[in-house]
């Protein structure tokens, strides 16, 4: 089912253009599943946040949970846990919205 926020979204554009939408948001939408499950098994070592698409803030796992002996890793992976469905929704919500602009920016 299509998140409430991503609908409304899609609302002032074409048949068509919504197909292209849902198209494409399908395509690249995060799946808030498979993000729990990373962020619980491979937490420790950022997996999730490369997921994410947060390169950064992965790297800075990985380094802090290497030099630690993965303990700091295991911390911030048990903190991400309760976060990160509201992170992917939001990543979500803004890959919705930039695929919408772009869409606008094809009728010219």
């Amino acid at each position: 089912m299509l998140d409430p926020k991503i609908a409304k979204l899609m609302q002032g554009l074409s048949e068509k253009e919504q197909i292209m939408f849902l198209s494409e948001y399908n395509s690249n939408r995060k799946n808030p599943t498979l993000g729990i499950i990373l962020c619980i098994t491979l937490g420790f070592v950022g997996v999730h946040k490369f997921y994410l698409g947060s390169v950064l803030d992965g790297m800075s796992v990985l380094f802090f949970s290497v030099i630690t002996a993965f303990i700091l890793g295991i911390i911030f992976s048990i903190w991400d846990v309760f976060f990160i469905a509201g992170k992917i929704k939001k990543k979500n919500y803004e890959t919705a919205q930039k695929i919408k602009d772009n869409i606008i920016m094809l009728r010219s």
